[in-house]
């Protein structure tokens, strides 16, 4: 079944009166995002009304917007027709329909538990602010003083849930004239931004990954319970556990970025644990041999009590950010 919500939103304050305003509106019908590419696909009506003029030629660039962030965009026109509004004005309306990929920005600092915005960004091409100013369609003649995005049906994103939806209002500042030496060389042009705001279902995520990891970790720290004499077994078991987490890291697929994510730390965490009683079993072994038994009996007391603490502080402290970017 094809989930879909609407998308409303208010008259905007701050337009100049000598613009024409132009109510623009989307009800998508579909969403799905890529994060490795920073691309998003997105399938929705979109219709437009603004106050008829008696000049032709405004009327119909008004009508000429285009998507700043799109790529591949297919813009079709379902129906173009004049409507008088409760106060008796004509006004223009054009709706159709439009699909196509859009680019975004993934913030990926915080995966498992990252939260990405969705934008499509709307632009009158040919008409400045001064002349044309986009506010977002609130389905009404009456004012809506919020700035959120009422969501009628839920839509499906594989492994992502819409936490949010609202708009913003915007003017983009070119500092050119495009070659036409009768326009200023700086000029605003009036922009609506619609954002859909996603978070990732970590859940998979914990039962993947973080359980097989907590269970490997869970093996390197029965090191602390084996005599230190046997150093085959307790090197055995430490060197097997480093390369099973080494082995989950290299076979899960996760986003390329250039920069660590929450993810890569529980791994990085992970192995600083290992190693660190790879070391410690390799002294206590050292310790037992010059027969020094109540400073090695010390040592392991204190690897036994350490390993888990520096684990659960150390994951409280790589998990805070996500977990105020997530639910905050």
């Amino acid at each position: 079944m094809v989930s879909c919500f609407s998308i409303f939103s208010a008259h905007s304050q701050a337009a100049a009166d000598t613009s024409i305003k132009v109510h623009f509106g989307i009800y998508f019908k579909s969403l799905s995002m890529d994060n490795s590419t920073g691309v998003f696909d997105a399938d929705f009506y979109w219709w437009i009304r603004f106050k008829k003029t008696n000049k032709p030629e405004l009327d119909s660039n008004i009508v000429n917007f285009e998507y700043v962030n799109g790529i591949n965009v297919t813009k079709d026109i379902d129906e173009k027709k004049e409507i008088i509004n409760s106060k008796g004005d004509t006004m223009s309306y054009v709706t159709g329909r439009t699909h196509g990929q859009f680019r975004f920005h993934p913030d990926n600092k915080n995966y498992p538990m990252d939260v990405q915005q969705l934008q499509i960004i709307i632009e009158n091409v040919t008409e400045a602010a001064s002349a044309c100013t986009m506010l977002p369609d609130t389905g009404t003649e009456s004012n809506y003083a919020s700035t959120k995005i009422q969501q009628q049906t839920e839509i499906q994103i594989p492994n992502m849930s819409i936490s949010d939806l609202y708009y913003r209002n915007d003017s983009t500042l070119y500092n050119t004239n495009f070659g036409d030496i009768t326009w200023p060389p700086n000029t605003y042009y009036s922009s609506l931004n619609y954002i859909v705001k996603v978070k990732r279902n970590y859940i998979g995520y914990i039962f993947k990954i973080l359980i097989p990891l907590l269970i490997i970790l869970l093996m390197s720290y029965l090191v602390f319970f084996i005599p230190p004499y046997n150093i085959e077994v307790v090197s055995g078991l430490s060197v097997t556990s480093l390369l099973s987490a080494i082995a989950i890291q290299i076979a899960i697929t996760e986003p390329v970025c250039d920069y660590p994510m929450i993810s890569n730390k529980i791994y990085y965490l992970s192995y600083f644990l290992i190693t660190i009683t790879m070391a410690h079993n390799i002294y206590t072994y050292n310790l037992h041999r010059n027969k020094k038994f109540k400073l090695c009996k010390r040592l392991e007391l204190y690897g036994k009590i350490l390993f888990p603490v520096i684990f659960v502080i150390g994951l409280i402290i790589i998990l805070n950010p996500g977990i105020k970017s997530y639910y905050l």
